[in-house]
């Protein structure tokens, strides 16, 4: 079968998040960059 790249599912899940929150979301934290 197909190999999901890492990125690709978490843009994935980032996108259902961001659906689920308001338009305004914070800067994501600086110790995760």
């Amino acid at each position: 079968t197909g190999k999901t790249s890492p990125s690709s599912a978490v843009r994935s899940i980032i996108s259902t998040y961001i659906r689920d929150q308001p338009v305004t979301t914070p800067p994501p934290p600086k110790n995760l960059v």
